[in-house]
């Protein structure tokens, strides 16, 4: 009983924690989108960069340097990213996604994940398929310590410059339209917004759809990812 006594407060401090940085980053508009989160509706943008446009380089407002991880850094992706298991972490290497990460002074500080073919969206529960020469950006994150230094920024250019000198024609992203700094994170690394892609549940229900472009190739026909 002690036990539990004493992970209530721990509980409460975190969720606290959580509330207090999404209205730091997000603001107001992140508090509701977690609210109708909770109540069965959901929804992200679908941004999309073609990858024949010049990448526009990025320097860092602090000296950084671009890697990336492999199975035997697993230990200390998660020290970085604790929500995230060893197992989670080993397993997306396993499918073909890519982990790059901006080091400062040697530690992880914003991490960027990269698939092709396919990827597993948690948040809609669903899976989602791309044609040859796509790429899909996910899970960015950098720590508060360093945002607003321009890593996530140089990490993004850097994968788009290695992708584009690969062949690769297109670059697609889900982001919360509630998460604006993302948003401009990804739309000054030449991403446009061109639909979203959106779930609602209620119990036993559930429906997802897509409203726009899947591509900027798209006549205006709408297409949606494939689930």
């Amino acid at each position: 009983m002690s036990a539990k006594l004493g992970e209530a407060p721990l509980v409460l401090r975190h969720k606290l924690f959580r509330i207090r940085e999404t209205l730091q980053w997000q603001g107001v508009h992140g508090l509701t989108f977690r609210a109708l989160m909770h109540s069965g509706y959901r929804s992200a943008g679908w941004f999309v960069r073609p990858l024949d446009a010049p990448v526009r380089p990025v320097e860092a407002r602090r000296p950084a340097r671009v890697g990336e991880l492999t199975a035997s850094d697993a230990e200390a992706y998660v020290a970085f990213r604790p929500e995230l298991t060893e197992t989670v972490f080993l397993s997306r290497l396993e499918a073909g996604h890519r982990c790059f990460v901006a080091f400062v002074e040697d530690r992880p500080a914003s991490v960027v994940w990269v698939a092709v073919d396919s990827v597993r969206v948690e948040f809609f529960s669903r899976t989602l398929f791309f044609g040859e020469g796509e790429i899909y950006l996910y899970n960015a994150y950098t720590d508060p310590a360093n945002r607003g230094a321009h890593l996530q920024p140089l990490l993004i250019a850097a994968i788009l410059s290695r992708y584009q000198a690969g062949g690769f024609v297109r670059a697609f992203s889900l982001i919360g339209l509630h998460n604006r700094p993302k948003i401009t994170v990804c739309e000054r690394a030449g991403f446009r917004r061109l639909g979203y892609l959106g779930q609602v549940r209620l119990g036993p229900f559930r429906r997802d759809f897509f409203r726009g472009r899947r591509d900027e190739a798209d006549d205006g026909a709408t297409r949606r990812p494939r689930p």
